[in-house]
């Protein structure tokens, strides 16, 4: 961490305002402030003064601290996890004396924490035992709330939120996941907050608080993950493996129809996969009509979540969907796109898009 956050996070900590700083010093408060910000350095001369007053050393306000490689680091966590399983107490013991050799490496509390937690919740350690090792989690956790590190600040508030549930502590978890961002880039899988939400909620017997929470966690999921299929099925079709772009179209389809999404969604990627293997260039253009007329039936079908029990609670407050600038985007490019023009010949064709043009 640089050295003028140092100042600022040490200053805080002990409740000093710059102007007292300031005045210890002998500086200006504008100076403390150009040193908290990096515009200026203190001079060598003000150092360990300031060292002194913020309660600390010159090793730790220049960040000497020693540390760890990311290599190093995945070589303990091997070694912890290895001794963890087959005596946890001495993984506990091993980790206390890595972590005093390296008191400033957040990187590590933060791992040691997460692997200890897991087996520790899958352990049998008797009471006193287990008591002293979760309140020993409590600290590592809680020392990295505030870290300046997003990632870590982060993914610590989770798993204290998450413990704080296990350990039947609901308000303490609510206080917690209260500040979090609803989306970070986090060092571990750990739960959406809304799925936090929920099971806080499910805690405090709010359980349909916690039923419509989880329906806007699935459907923004669905979506993604639908637009996600949408896209792999274009770019595997570029790439030029049909095969694998016909799978995913149809793995598109079922994900519609299992997650109870707008039917229109199990169309698009068959219809294009179909354009490009040129069937649009048979004799018989029945097939590639019924296709198409399926499409357009199903763009023009509304799609209505109150009637799916993933999405019930949350359907009054949906946007009702609008067909008319979708099927008007897509008409147009049934009559100009080029992949289409010999299915253009054929009058059935005319007819269908007559039938859908908008009055």
């Amino acid at each position: 961490m640089p050295m003028n956050r140092i100042l600022a996070a040490r200053r805080k900590a002990l409740g000093l305002t710059q102007e007292q700083v300031a005045a210890h010093l002998g500086v200006t408060a504008p100076a403390v402030s150009k040193w908290e910000t990096g515009a200026t350095s203190p001079d060598i001369s003000l150092l360990p003064p300031l060292a002194r007053l913020l309660q600390t050393d010159l090793n730790t306000l220049f960040d000497f601290a020693p540390t760890l490689s990311p290599q190093e680091l995945r070589r303990f966590c091997n070694e912890l996890a290895d001794l963890a399983a087959a005596d946890l107490p001495a993984a506990f013991a091993l980790a206390e004396t890595r972590l005093r050799a390296y008191p400033h490496h957040e990187a590590l509390r933060l791992n040691t924490a997460i692997l200890l937690d897991s087996h520790l919740a899958q352990s049998d350690l008797p009471t006193p035992r287990r008591e002293s090792c979760e309140a020993r989690l409590d600290e590592l956790y809680s020392s990295l709330t505030h870290s300046d590190d997003e990632a870590i600040r982060t993914t610590a508030i989770h798993m204290s939120a998450a413990r704080a549930l296990r350990q039947g502590r609901p308000d303490d978890a609510g206080a917690l996941f209260a500040a979090l961002p609803d989306s970070a880039a986090l060092s571990a899988p750990l739960p959406d907050k809304q799925q936090l939400q929920a099971a806080h909620d499910l805690r405090l017997g709010r359980a349909a608080e916690a039923a419509t929470a989880l329906q806007t966690l699935l459907l923004r999921q669905a979506a993604r993950l639908q637009t996600s299929l949408l896209q792999l099925a274009e770019a595997e079709a570029a790439a030029g493996d049909d095969a694998a772009a016909a799978e995913v179209a149809q793995k598109t389809a079922d994900l519609v129809a299992l997650l109870d999404l707008w039917d229109y969604g199990r169309h698009p990627a068959a219809w294009s996969l179909a354009l490009k293997h040129g069937a649009a260039q048979q004799e018989d253009p029945a097939p590639l009509l019924r296709q198409l007329e399926q499409l357009l039936c199903a763009l023009t079908t509304p799609w209505r979540p109150e009637t799916s029990v993933l999405y019930r609670r949350i359907a009054p407050t949906l946007q009702p969907t609008d067909p008319a600038p979708l099927l008007r985007s897509v008409l147009a490019a049934l009559k100009t796109d080029p992949a289409v023009a010999p299915l253009r010949r054929h009058p059935e064709f005319a007819a269908l898009i007559e039938r859908y043009q908008a009055p």
